[in-house]
């Protein structure tokens, strides 16, 4: 049942089921990337907060005005639409090889793959299921980041500067 790169020692058999034991050096990595993640998000906020602070002012009956802040403030528009799209993808083939793999290989997490906490093997048809499932959830997941992107690219160099 073991093959690549797994050890008798990475999965312990408790009761009646397989666990795959946590990989201390990538919980780290975990931990360190989430913390950068909040700080480049806090360097974020101070980034855009002219752009918050002048959209807060912005009166429901005045269009012209929203129209004006959206294209003075608009490189620093693209640049948040990069910051949330590039992981974002990134994270959804990532979802997509892990499932896929999990699919091909009737076992969650497939072979070789590290986890950050303690995980119970999934084999078989229950495997196969979530491998499935997350290949859908990942298409989905991709489709719509990318339709949400093409929107909004439509929005604003299409839309906006045909109304002014």
């Amino acid at each position: 049942m073991l093959k690549g790169r797994q050890t008798q020692r990475t999965v312990v058999k408790t009761q009646t089921e397989l666990v795959l034991k946590a990989d201390k050096k990538l919980r780290r990595t975990a931990l360190v990337l989430i913390l950068l993640g909040c700080i480049i998000g806090g360097a974020g906020v101070v980034y855009f907060r002219d752009l918050m602070a002048q959209v807060n002012l912005i009166d429901d009956k005045n269009p012209v005005a929203a129209l004006e802040i959206l294209l003075r403030f608009m490189d620093r528009i693209y640049i948040l639409f990069m910051i949330l799209t590039v992981p974002a993808v990134f994270a959804g083939v990532s979802m997509f090889r892990t499932s896929y793999l999990a699919y091909k290989t009737e076992r969650f997490p497939p072979v070789g793959t590290r986890v950050i906490k303690d995980t119970k093997l999934n084999v078989g048809k229950a495997a196969k299921r979530r491998g499935i499932v997350g290949m859908v959830f990942s298409i989905v997941a991709i489709s719509g980041i990318m339709l949400i992107t093409v929107f909004l690219y439509w929005v604003l160099n299409i839309m906006i500067p045909n109304l002014t």
